[in-house]
């Protein structure tokens, strides 16, 4: 089996410039079965480490270490797949701190552990006040659970034409046409697992059901951060 190319991109900007040094997309190889990784680094940090604390050591050592035990062998668990997509438009907050309850009910309620042909949903709901910390809990889980997922895609759901552009964009990383019909037949069908996030879906009158992909939903998850919805987690397993 031939081994994946890995590559990393910066994802902060120097401080006395206002934008990255070197693009994503300058960055990537652009190859097949390239995964993708982003690093919460500038130019200047991308292949230095302060502490072994430090999140994207400890990201680069579990790359090189399954390199290392995946050569030549062959991948057996059909439920787990790279991560080949992932379209989060928002950072992780260096001053986000973990609300350990929430991170827990996220981890078992979208957990992997349906056998490969059940296609099942599960959707998770994460509601609280403005400023509560619900875009930052979505966002520390899909960048610590990424590699469970083919896909991460995120889609601001603050009104219908935000909404509109996410399913586009989608459709452009999918190369499908570019109607909600289309995205939401494609998720459906995709045979590996994959993570959608509506973010800001704050408007009671702005139904979701009409753009969510067809499917089995196994569960739904309701969380209070601290205290409007306005995050929902939405994953399908293969």
């Amino acid at each position: 089996m031939l081994e994946r190319e890995k590559s990393f991109y910066e994802q902060r900007p120097m401080k006395v410039l206002s934008s990255l040094v070197v693009e994503k997309y300058s960055a990537l190889l652009e190859v097949e079965q390239e995964e993708q990784i982003p690093a919460d680094a500038d130019h200047s940090m991308m292949c230095k480490f302060e502490a072994d604390s430090e999140g994207i050591l400890e990201k680069v050592c579990k790359r090189i270490g399954r390199i290392r035990r995946g050569a030549g062998t062959q991948a057996t668990d059909q439920t787990v797949s790279y991560n080949q997509h992932f379209e989060v438009s928002h950072l992780l907050s260096p001053a986000y701190t973990e609300q350990d309850d929430i991170g827990r009910s996220l981890e078992s309620s979208l957990a992997l552990t349906e056998a490969p042909r059940q296609k099942v949903q599960r959707r998770f709901v994460l509601w609280g006040l403005g400023g509560a910390g619900k875009t930052q809990i979505c966002l520390k889980y899909a960048q610590t659970h990424r590699e469970r997922y083919w896909g991460v895609f995120w889609i601001d759901a603050s009104t219908r034409d935000s909404i509109q552009r996410g399913l586009v964009q989608i459709a452009l990383i999918l190369q499908i046409d570019q109607d909600t019909d289309s995205v939401k037949r494609a998720l459906a069908n995709a045979s590996k697992a994959w993570l959608l996030v509506f973010d800001n879906a704050d408007d009671p009158d702005l139904a979701l059901n009409p753009v969510l992909p067809g499917g089995r939903p196994r569960q739904h998850n309701y969380h209070q951060p601290q205290s409007r919805m306005s995050s929902v987690q939405h994953s399908r397993t293969p």
